[in-house]
C-alpha cells in the first residue's frame, strides 16, 4: 500500500501530465492572470515535478501573445519579465556558477539512454530560455 506522500506525488504528476497535455485549450487570460505560473514555479522547486514543470513552462512560452488587444499584451509582457526573473532566480540556486550547459549537454549526448531524462530537462530549459528571450519585446517600447 502507498503512502499519502506516494499518492499526492502520483496524482500531482498526473495533474500536471494532463496540463501539459491540454494547455493550449486554456484560455491565455488564465495563464498570465490566474496564478498557474506561481504553482508550476513552485513545483518546480521540488525535483520530482521539475521536469514536468518545466515542459509547461516549454508550452506556455510557445503560445504567442502577438494577437492580443494592446494593453493586455503589456500586462503579458509584464508578467513573462516577472516569471522569468523568478525562474533564472531558482534555477541560479540549483545549477552550479561555473556550469557550462554545452559541455553539460555534449556530456549528456556520450550517452542519451542513461541520461534521457536530464538531457530533456537541459534542452526544455534551452527551448523556453529562447522562446522567452525571443519573444519579449520591451514594454516600454509599446
Amino acid at each position: 500500500m502507498k503512502s499519502p506522500d506516494q499518492v499526492n506525488q502520483t496524482l500531482i504528476m498526473a495533474c500536471l501530465r494532463t496540463l501539459l497535455a491540454y494547455i493550449h485549450w486554456v484560455p491565455i487570460s488564465f495563464l498570465y492572470q490566474g496564478d498557474l505560473i506561481a504553482m508550476l514555479l513552485n513545483f518546480f522547486d521540488k525535483p520530482t515535478f521539475r521536469s514536468i514543470a518545466l515542459s509547461c513552462f516549454a508550452e506556455i512560452a510557445s503560445i504567442s501573445i502577438d494577437n492580443i488587444e494592446e494593453q493586455l499584451c503589456f500586462q503579458y509582457q509584464l508578467k513573462i519579465f516577472e516569471f522569468l526573473t523568478r525562474f533564472l532566480a531558482k534555477l541560479d540556486k540549483i545549477l552550479p556558477s561555473n556550469i557550462n550547459l554545452y559541455k553539460e549537454r555534449e556530456k549528456l549526448l556520450a550517452n542519451p539512454i542513461t541520461y534521457e531524462n536530464q538531457l530533456l530537462i537541459l534542452d526544455t530549459l534551452c527551448k523556453v530560455n529562447k522562446i522567452f528571450r525571443t519573444s519579449f519585446k520591451d514594454p516600454l517600447s509599446i
